[in-house]
């Protein structure tokens, strides 16, 4: 019977931190969201990230940024076709899940550093890669969400 409570408390934990960071990107992606949202919108699933295995950790990311992605859906389904829209949410889904990884794989070999550092570097240089290569440059970048905060872009 414990083992069945620790069950169910770990999918509440799982669903808890799936929705709190779908939440946060919700509310934080896009050119009119509230910005520092975005800093701490990952947060939930790093956190849970040690205490699940790989693949769930994985799945919690993708489903995740997928949750939060989804307040593109409204405008970006008006002006763009069914498979580019499905790819404008899939494919940052599953770089968030890819950057999740390696932090939890770097945090489980106990490099802590390294996966201080290894979060926010595989997130820039995906969106480097990706403005790169897209034809669209660096639209849904999630820096547009900070374009308008003066403080963080002028230096003193």
């Amino acid at each position: 019977m414990p083992d069945q409570k620790a069950k169910q408390l770990n999918w509440i934990f799982i669903t808890a931190a799936t929705i709190a960071s779908g939440g946060l990107y919700y509310f934080s992606l896009g050119l009119e969201g509230y910005r520092l949202l975005a800093w701490v919108a990952p947060l939930p699933v790093l956190l849970l990230l040690t205490e699940v295995r790989a693949g769930t950790g994985a799945t919690v990311a993708f489903l995740a940024y997928l949750l939060g992605a989804a307040n593109l859906v409204p405008c970006l389904s008006r002006i763009v076709p069914l498979p580019v829209l499905l790819a404008t949410l899939i494919v940052p889904s599953m770089a968030f899940a890819a950057t999740a990884s390696a932090f939890r794989y770097a945090l489980v070999r106990d490099h802590a550093l390294e996966a201080v550092l290894v979060f926010p570097v595989a997130w820039t240089s995906y969106e480097f890669v990706l403005s790169s290569i897209s034809p669209h440059g660096t639209a849904g970048s999630i820096a547009y969400s900070q374009a308008d905060f003066l403080r963080l872009r002028q230096r003193r």
